[in-house]
Parts: C-alpha cells; sequence; structure tokens
C-alpha cells in the first residue's frame, strides 16, 4: 500500500465490515479519515478505528480528498450517497464505489471479466448495476471495485462452522471466488494512488472453489465433522460465474496476500496479535 500525505483526507460512506479495514489502514498510512453513519450508537466504534463519525446527511467536512463509497443502494438502484450529496464531490482528488460481481448475473460458470456483459437479474444485483451506471453517468473521478464474497477476520467459514451457521450455505459444485478484506484493502490504495476515473476492477481470488469444499477444509482446520446442510436454500441467488482478476495483477500490480481460501483460512486460524 502507497504512503499518504498528511494532506490527503478520506471519507468512507457506510460503517460496515470493510469500511473498519479501510478506515484503519487510511488512518495508519496518515491520512484524516472521516466515516459516516446513521446511528449514533456507532459513533465511539468509528474512533476506534482512527477516524472521525459523520452523521449521514451532515455536510461533508472541509478538505475532502479521497472518497470511498461503501454504502448499498435502494431497492430501486438510487444510491443515497449520490443522491444527497453529489454537489459537495466536485472538487475530489478521487473516490472509489464499493460494488458486487453479482453485477454480472448468471454466466452458467463462464469465466467473467470486466468487459463481460452484466446480466444482472435477481433484485439486489440488478439494484448495484443501476447505481454503478449512476456513479459512471456522474461527472465525478469514480473508479468501480466489483467484489466477490468477502471474508476476513470475524467474518468467515471457520466462525460459521463454530456457530453452527452452515445449514442454508450453497451444497452444490458450482465454483464461487471469494476476496479477503486485506486484499479488498491493498487494491482500493493502489488504485487511489494510481487515480484513473473510469476504470473498473475485479476484486476476486485465484481459487474459485465450492462453498462445500471450503466448508470441509475450514472443517478440518477445526478438526470438526463437516456438517450437511438443512434445507435446499442457496446464498448463490445471483447466477453461477467465474471471476478474472487479470485487470487487478496487471494494471496495478496486485499481488493478493490470500490468492485462495485456503491461505485465507490458515491465516485466520492464527492468535492475533
Amino acid at each position: 500500500m502507497p504512503a499518504m500525505t498528511k494532506q490527503s483526507s478520506l471519507l468512507i460512506f457506510g460503517a460496515g465490515y470493510t469500511a473498519r479495514f479501510l478506515a484503519q489502514a487510511a488512518h495508519q498510512h496518515g491520512m484524516t479519515v472521516t466515516v459516516t453513519t446513521r446511528e449514533g450508537a456507532k459513533h465511539a466504534v468509528i474512533q476506534s478505528w482512527g477516524a472521525a463519525p459523520l452523521p449521514f446527511g451532515a455536510p461533508l467536512p472541509v478538505g475532502i480528498t479521497h472518497v470511498v463509497v461503501t454504502n448499498p443502494p435502494l431497492a430501486d438502484g438510487t444510491d443515497p450517497v449520490l443522491a444527497a450529496y453529489k454537489g459537495q464531490m466536485n472538487s475530489l482528488a478521487w473516490m472509489g464505489y464499493l460494488s458486487s460481481t453479482g453485477v454480472y448475473g448468471d454466466h452458467q460458470g463462464a469465466t467473467v471479466t470486466e468487459d463481460s456483459p452484466l446480466r444482472a437479474a435477481e433484485p439486489r444485483s440488478l439494484a448495484r448495476k443501476m447505481a454503478e451506471e449512476a456513479w459512471q453517468a456522474s461527472g465525478l473521478p469514480v473508479e468501480i471495485f466489483r467484489l466477490s464474497g468477502i471474508y476476513g477476520p470475524g467474518r468467515n467459514m471457520l466462525e460459521r462452522l463454530k456457530s453452527g451457521r452452515t445449514g442454508a450455505l450453497e451444497q452444490s459444485d458450482r465454483p464461487v471466488n471469494r476476496i479477503h478484506v486485506a486484499d479488498i484493502v491493498q487494491t482500493v490504495f493502489a488504485a487511489m494512488a494510481r487515480a484513473h476515473p473510469g476504470a473498473v476492477y475485479n476484486l476476486a481470488d485465484d481459487d474459485p472453489a465450492p462453498t462445500r469444499a471450503v466448508m470441509a477444509y475450514a472443517a478440518a482446520l477445526l478438526g470438526v465433522p463437516v456438517p450437511t446442510a438443512t434445507n435446499g436454500a442457496s446464498h448463490l441467488v445471483d447466477g453461477s460465474r467465474i471471476v478474472d482478476n487479470t485487470h487487478i495483477k496487471k494494471h496495478l500490480n496486485i499481488r493478493l496476500n490470500y490468492p485462495s481460501y485456503k491461505e485465507g483460512l490458515a491465516a485466520l486460524m492464527e492468535p492475533v496479535q
């Protein structure tokens, strides 16, 4: 990750899982960090990340240079950040919008690149597609990051097994890409340093694998039996595809910290220092 200057000021819209790691990294690299939230009770948590909380809807602080949007769109595809703040972001140096590989929809297991057709049909993915298009048409210096299934500390298959939350997970052989939150962070900051408005990036690991294979590997790490799904539900509601990550390697010089779920889960077994 490139060093950031003390003059750089990052605003993160949304105070969820990925926002936490982005905020902590930006703070560690000398940026002034602000994170929006609609929950007053979350202000102390945001401050613990090294960031200042900002109630969503309040005017933006003076001097914001960089923005990352982690908020999801509304059900109708309207982006709440764009609707509320577009007029206050005309002097940004850079901004990133965190989207989802769900915008590709169902490609029946075929490989998708950033140039592949967006066939989103499931309502949540279709809303993401509409929000992407709105940001791209906004005239702002935005770059799009299409994220695969996110995992990392506190949010991973090991934790699901420990808590027994595996009953509705996909049991087919359909491959699924994932991305460790640490690799989201390094990619976003690499793009921020390069600043190429209009760029689109797939964020995915090198090893798309069926969810049941990941479950089996996690169970082996923990030394517990592999659970059996208790119902026919599937979390793969937006189709099947393999996500190509060549673009981030070629244009952002990304070397994944966790190229597969195996490295990622094994690292999560190690005690946190």
